[in-house]
C-alpha cells in the first residue's frame, strides 16, 4: 500500500497496518476516526496519538492525502 507518499520512521504495529490498507483500498467510504479505531482495537485517543506518532499525520489528513492521490 502506498501510505500516501509518506516516509515511516517506525516499523507499523499489525493494527496500524490493517487500518492503512483499509483506507488504501476504500478512500471514498465513510472511515471516521472512530470506526478506523476500533479496527485497531483502540480507544479514539489512543488511535490517534499512535497513528500521528508513527505517520506524522492525523487519521482525517491521511485519509484526505490518500483521497487526492
Amino acid at each position: 500500500f502506498a501510505r500516501a507518499n509518506l516516509p515511516l520512521a517506525k516499523p507499523l504495529p499489525p493494527g496500524l497496518r490493517e487500518v492503512l490498507q483499509k483506507i488504501e483500498r476504500s478512500p471514498g467510504e465513510n472511515l471516521s476516526n472512530e470506526r478506523l479505531a476500533r479496527l485497531c482495537g483502540l480507544s479514539n485517543a489512543a488511535f490517534t496519538r499512535l497513528f500521528a506518532q508513527h505517520l506524522g499525520l492525523s487519521p482525517r489528513q491521511y485519509v484526505q492525502r490518500t483521497r487526492l492521490n
